[in-house]
């Protein structure tokens, strides 16, 4: 039995190392890194296994540079460490993933620092000079003969800057919920047993998450004298969450509907592309996700 939990050991740290390294060139890969940390350990234990995950970020500090190496022990080692302890003691799938989001969140903000991505840093005059210089010679060599004067560039700029928080939780949210399925999944397959992820056709928001959202933006609005122009760059970007999760919500109720009707691969297809595709349609889920809150169109139990 410790030969073989060994050998999984050492099959887990060549993966992750291979998995690091395609990273740098498709980010996408980063994905499945805390999924294959944690599903090991639940079956070998987390001292272990973080020992492991330690070793990793020592190697890569080798490797590649210390910078990356203590990059992947801040973003990854908190996340790890709490997502084990919250499938062991068993909590619901609905904590563990907000939970677990907001320690990822916190991960992220502490590595935008430790990298120099500060607040400073990105309203330095040198930091627009170059979006606005990359902005022009993408339009230059797309053939945009109107082009966008530096004002308008700027203020895209800003607007950008500003729903960087929104961009963030988003990323959060989802990465929490697809390394919870997929990690529940690997579990499953080797015979062990966590609380099992709800299908994302069944997805349903929180009762008093629009309540507490609501409450914040009164709040923001408030206390608008004390916070200046951050008040409306705040509510803004608690819009733009509370949008995503009624998208969400709304895209979940097409799945359903979708999976009830029995329609065919290519259609099923065709209609998922459609969600990301076509103008006009995310509006659409946002308001299906809004009617189904209310209504419960699918008839979901609480």
């Amino acid at each position: 039995m410790t030969n073989k939990s060994n050998v999984n050991i050492f099959s887990l740290m060549i993966k992750s190392i291979l998995l690091s390294i395609l990273g740098i060139i498709f980010p996408v890969f980063y994905i499945f890194i805390p999924v294959i940390f944690i599903v090991e350990s639940v079956f070998s234990g987390i001292v272990k296994i973080f020992s492991a995950f330690l070793g990793i970020c020592l190697i890569l500090g080798l490797i590649l540079s210390p910078q990356i190496g203590i990059m992947f022990l801040i973003l990854f080692g908190p996340f790890i460490l709490i997502f084990h302890y919250m499938i062991s003691n068993k909590y619901s799938v609905e904590s563990t993933i907000m939970v677990t989001a907001v320690v990822f969140f916190l991960s992220l903000l502490v590595s935008f620092y430790w990298v120099g991505f500060t607040p400073e840093s990105i309203n330095s005059p040198e930091s627009i000079e170059n979006f606005i210089e990359f902005q022009k010679a993408a339009l230059n060599s797309a053939g945009d003969s109107m082009g966008i004067s530096e004002v308008e560039l700027t203020q895209i700029y800003n607007m950008t800057v500003q729903m960087i928080p929104s961009a963030v939780i988003i990323m959060s949210l989802v990465l929490a919920y697809l390394t919870y399925t997929m990690a529940s999944r690997s579990i499953a397959k080797r015979g062990g047993s966590i609380v099992q992820p709800f299908k994302f056709s069944f997805f349903k928001i929180p009762k008093g998450l629009p309540l507490a959202l609501l409450l914040s933006m009164v709040l923001i609005y408030f206390f608008k004298g004390t916070l200046g122009d951050y008040s409306s760059v705040l509510i803004r970007n608690l819009v733009v969450v509370f949008g995503f999760i009624l998208f969400v919500l709304g895209f979940s109720v097409v799945v359903f509907w979708v999976n009830k009707m029995k329609l065919g691969s290519i259609l099923k297809f065709l209609i998922y592309v459609s969600v990301f595709l076509v103008p006009g349609f995310q509006l659409v889920l946002i308001v299906l996700g809004v009617l189904d809150y209310i209504f419960n169109f699918r008839k979901l139990l609480n």
